[in-house]
Order: structure tokens, then sequence, then C-alpha cells
């Protein structure tokens, strides 16, 4: 296989997942939203008392 087209495919295949990964993690985030926002709260009051 020419290497210039493998490394446009896998390069395409990367990019392909990093986007449809943004969309999926995105929709999983909106839903979550005051989850997220309350554990990172959490966590962030955990690590600035200790210092």
């Amino acid at each position: 296989m020419n290497p210039i087209i493998a490394t446009v495919l896998i390069t395409s295949l990367i990019s392909s997942l990093t986007v449809g990964g943004k969309a999926y993690f995105k929709v999983i985030a909106m839903k979550n939203c005051e989850k997220i926002i309350l554990k990172v709260g959490t966590i962030l009051s955990i690590i600035t008392k200790e210092k």
C-alpha cells in the first residue's frame, strides 16, 4: 500500500473518531450537567482545602 494513502486513511480515521466522540460525549454532558458540575465543585473544594 502506498504510504501516502495509508497516512491519509489513518488521519481520517483518527479525525472521525475525534469528531464522533466529541458529539457523543457532548450529549452525555448536556444530560448530566448538574451532576458533573457538582462533582467538579466537590473535587476542587477538596483540593483547595489541602493547600
